[in-house]
C-alpha cells in the first residue's frame, strides 16, 4: 500500500509541475513565421443601409442598428468571456448580448516579433497593452496601436456561440458581421452602446462592437500544451482523491 501511495504522490508532483508549465506555455503567442497570410490585411468595412432588427438574449430584447459591414482577420492576443460568474458589470448593465471580448492584432504588428514580448490583458470592457522594461523602447517603436482592436462580440447564433467558447489566446481567427449600435428595448434599462468605426481612436468608446454573422478559428495555437494542461488537471484531481481515500482507509504515515 505504501508503494502505491508513493507512486500516486510522484504522479501528483509531476502533474502539478506540468500543470504550472502548461498554463504558461499554452498562452504563448505564435511567432511571425507561424502567422497565416490573411492576417496581414486590414479589416474590411463598408457602410450598410440594413434596417434595425431585434434580438433576444436571457429574456432581454435588444434593438440592433447595423452601421457597417465588417470583416476581420486577426491574432487573438487577449480575451474575456462575459459569461463568467465574476463579471458583474454586464449583469448590472443588463447586457447579455455581448458574450465575448477579443483583443486582436493584424497587419504591420505581425511583421516582426515585438508583439511576442509584449503583455496583453483583457477586462470586462478593456484591452491593455504593456511592454517588458528591458525591451520597452524598441518594442513600442515597432508596434502600432492602429493595428489593434478590442472587439465586443454580440451573437445570438447557437453554433457561433459554441465556436467562441473554443477560442484561446494565440488563435488566429476570422469574423464577419456588422459594426453596430444596440440598446435594451425596455423601460427599466437605459443601456445602450455604439461601435467605433475607425481603428485610429483610443480610450473610452474606441472599441468595435461587432454583431457576428460568421466566425472561424483559422489556426489554433499551442495545441500540445492545451492537451497537456487539460490532461494533467484531471490527473491532479484523481491523485488527490486517491490519496484522500488512502488516508481514511489506512493508518497515517
Amino acid at each position: 500500500m505504501n508503494k502505491v501511495k508513493i507512486i500516486i504522490r510522484l504522479i501528483l508532483y509531476i502533474s502539478i509541475g506540468l500543470l504550472v508549465a502548461s498554463f504558461f506555455f499554452k498562452r504563448k503567442l505564435p511567432k511571425k513565421d507561424e502567422i497565416l497570410p490573411q492576417l496581414y490585411q486590414s479589416p474590411f468595412q463598408e457602410k450598410t443601409n440594413l434596417s434595425d432588427f431585434k434580438v433576444e438574449a436571457s429574456g432581454v430584447d435588444y434593438v440592433v442598428k447595423p452601421l457597417y459591414h465588417y470583416v476581420l482577420y486577426g491574432l487573438v492576443v487577449s480575451l474575456h468571456d462575459s459569461r463568467v460568474w465574476w463579471d458583474i458589470y454586464h449583469k448590472n448593465w443588463g447586457d447579455y448580448l455581448n458574450v465575448n471580448d477579443f483583443c486582436v492584432i493584424w497587419g504591420d504588428n505581425l511583421k516582426n516579433n515585438a508583439y511576442t514580448r509584449m503583455k496583453f490583458s483583457s477586462g470586462s470592457w478593456t484591452c491593455r497593452v504593456g511592454v517588458n522594461s528591458d525591451t520597452a523602447e524598441k518594442d513600442w517603436a515597432k508596434f502600432d496601436l492602429s493595428y489593434l482592436s478590442n472587439n465586443h462580440i454580440l451573437v445570438d447564433d447557437p453554433e457561433i456561440k459554441k465556436s467562441l467558447k473554443r477560442v484561446a489566446k494565440g488563435d488566429q481567427i476570422y469574423l464577419k458581421g456588422y459594426l453596430v449600435t444596440y440598446f435594451a428595448d425596455n423601460k427599466k434599462n437605459n443601456f445602450a452602446r455604439s461601435s467605433s468605426v475607425t481603428r485610429t481612436d483610443k480610450g473610452n468608446g474606441a472599441c468595435e462592437v461587432v454583431y457576428l454573422k460568421d466566425f472561424k478559428i483559422l489556426k489554433k495555437a499551442n495545441l500540445g500544451w492545451h492537451f497537456i494542461f487539460n490532461l494533467v488537471k484531471y490527473l491532479v484531481v484523481v491523485c488527490l482523491l486517491l490519496l484522500l481515500i488512502f488516508h481514511f482507509r489506512s493508518p497515517l504515515d
